[in-house]
Formats: C-alpha cells, sequence, structure tokens
C-alpha cells in the first residue's frame, strides 16, 4: 500500500477546484501521475491529517474526478483509502457519486 501525507499541516478546509488540481499537480510531481501510482500500488491511502475537518465536493473533482470516473465507484473505493474522519468519508462518498452522474450526462449530452 502506498501511503501518502502529502498535505500541510495547518491546512483546516479542502476547497476549490483549482486547489484540488494544485494538490493533484504536487502529488504527481513529487510521486507520479495517479495512473501510475495504482498500476505499482494494490492501494493508495490518503491520510488526512485531524486538523482537517472538511473537503468540499469542488477540491475532490479538482483531484479525484477522473479517477472515479475511470474506475467507478466500487473500484475507486477498493484501490483509493482515506484516511480522515468518518465526516469527510461520508462527503467523499458523495462527491464520488456526483463525479459518476455528472460523467454519466455529460455522456448523453455529447452522444445524445
Amino acid at each position: 500500500m502506498q501511503s501518502l501525507e502529502i498535505l500541510h499541516e495547518k491546512e483546516t478546509s479542502l476547497i476549490g477546484r483549482d486547489n484540488g488540481r494544485e494538490f493533484l499537480v504536487k502529488l504527481e510531481k513529487e510521486l507520479g501521475s495517479l495512473e501510475e501510482l495504482e498500476k505499482a500500488n494494490p492501494t493508495l491511502e490518503f491520510k488526512f491529517p485531524r486538523e482537517i475537518i472538511t473537503m468540499n465536493k469542488s477540491f475532490f473533482l479538482g483531484a479525484f474526478a477522473k479517477r472515479a470516473i475511470a474506475l467507478g465507484k466500487q473500484a475507486f473505493l477498493e484501490k483509493y483509502d482515506f484516511s480522515s474522519s468518518e465526516y469527510i468519508n461520508l462527503k467523499i462518498s458523495s462527491h464520488i457519486d456526483y463525479a459518476l452522474k455528472n460523467a454519466s450526462m455529460d455522456s448523453i449530452v455529447r452522444n445524445g
């Protein structure tokens, strides 16, 4: 299992799509792309400091939407382990649902 601790301890909220994308860029510079990490590791663990009290949908979508859409909810949750509070884990689950729903709607609109 690859364990990733790259969040700054002074942060308390993970918000904004641009911040999610910045998180992803930082991760890619330090460790490689999420796809590369997925191939090299059975599980990716993201450890959130206790000080992180929330992650909004925009941040999640900026950082993880592409992989959630590519893998689907079940496979994404099997591959990605978010070590965080129960509250944040519940939010992540709903953020995955949102990403998948909107990806489906986008596909229908483009192909319809």
